[in-house]
């Protein structure tokens, strides 16, 4: 919580308080105003578009990486665009973080589960993760703004994650044949 509530980025929710109380952890952000990202992706978003909302996102995500601080569940739901349009990255995740400070000596592993939709294959494998599992994820979210689908598609949330693991993405052209492809080379 005192990690989180040092980040100052213009594209990352504030942390204005944390504690416990009546043996309950608690951490108080700030309101962002807006809508999600996942509200604003019911139809494919231009490519142009998409690089806009992330670029703000890409450079948050920079200036947490640097101070030490995985995401570890990015997904649209977690990214508001504010009344000005700008995107703000929120929950980072702090119960994970907390659960993983406690069992780190039991697992000797730094393991954070995302959501099975944009989890990364080393967290679907229960490895370590670093910078790059958020990468991957904020991958996965470009490839939907702009195809208007979801990346992989099963049953079951295990099943979506063994895909993941396993399954080499569509190509983002095969869904929007007039995208270009150095844009589709970024998503890959």
């Amino acid at each position: 919580s005192r990690t989180l509530a040092k980040l100052a980025h213009p594209n990352i929710a504030k942390v204005l308080d944390f504690g416990y109380e009546n043996g309950n952890l608690y951490l108080i952000s700030e309101f962002i105003p807006g809508r999600s990202l996942s509200d604003l992706m019911t139809a494919p978003i231009p490519w142009q578009n998409a690089i806009n909302i992330l670029l703000p996102l890409t450079d948050a995500l920079i200036y947490a990486h640097s101070r030490g601080i995985v995401h570890r569940d990015l997904k649209p739901d977690n990214v508001i665009i504010n009344t000005d349009d700008q995107p703000i990255l929120s929950d980072f995740s702090l119960m994970r973080i907390i659960e993983e400070e406690e069992t780190r000596d039991m697992t000797g592993t730094n393991v954070g589960l995302g959501s099975p939709g944009y989890i990364s294959p080393e967290q679907g494998q229960g490895l370590s993760v670093d910078f790059r599992s958020d990468i991957y994820s904020l991958g996965v979210i470009f490839f939907e703004m702009v195809t208007g689908k979801k990346l992989f598609y099963a049953t079951s949330s295990m099943e979506i994650v063994i895909q993941h693991i396993m399954t080499d993405p569509p190509k983002p052209r095969s869904l929007i044949p007039n995208l270009p492809r150095t844009v589709e080379t970024i998503i890959l």
